[in-house]
């Protein structure tokens, strides 16, 4: 009895010193772009751990550890930390990055078609890019490789580490200071592109 209690209360240790299950159902990807000025959060838990986000605690998680809440969005990147929080005080984070714009425009693809190359200058890069939400390119970009991206208005482009790329338009380097992990919203209008760009 002794020992089935031990092997028992240590499984149970074990449990609770794992971080909690945190499985964001929707929206599917980290990074995505929303044309409402709310949105849906869902997800699911372990049964009986505390789900917060953005600090406030979500009060309808089921029995089954479900859970979802609507949050109202800000123009721009906005970001969103969802936690859970088992009994012991042990967190599992995610973090969201919604790109709400209430600009829904019928675009002249031609007119608005626009090339951007990227250069890899120093090591393996992992670039991942979209347009709305049909991803265009998702590979590890080789040292000293080029690709080139065709956009339509705007590309969103996440970059395992910015500072071993070049962004390149009409074969002039475009300047993007900083380095890690990065997310640029890629914009072509009057025939010149913007880069702004959230971490």
């Amino acid at each position: 009895m002794v020992i089935v209690l031990s092997v028992y209360a240590y499984h149970e240790y074990v449990i609770y010193k794992t971080p909690p299950l945190l499985n964001i159902t929707y929206p599917k990807t980290e990074y995505t772009k929303y044309y409402k000025n709310k949105i849906n959060i869902s997800g699911k838990t372990n049964p009986g751990d505390k789900v917060t986000i953005e600090g406030y605690k979500i009060s309808n998680v089921s029995l089954n550890g479900k859970f979802n809440t609507t949050i109202g969005l800000l123009e721009g990147i906005n970001k969103i930390q969802i936690t859970s929080t088992n009994i012991l005080g042990i967190t599992n984070k995610q973090t969201l990055l919604i790109y709400y714009t209430n600009k829904i425009t019928k675009l002249n693809k031609k007119k608005n078609t626009f090339y951007i190359t990227i250069k890899d200058n120093n090591s393996p890069t992992y670039i991942d890019a979209s347009i709305g939400s049909k991803t265009i390119y998702n590979h590890i970009l080789d040292t000293g490789k080029t690709v080139t991206l065709k956009g339509i208005y705007e590309i969103i482009l996440n970059v395992g580490n910015l500072q071993n790329i070049e962004i390149l338009y009409n074969k002039k380097i475009v300047p993007v200071s900083g380095n890690g992990f990065s997310i640029l919203v890629i914009k072509f209008e009057n025939n010149n592109i913007t880069i702004s760009k959230s971490h």
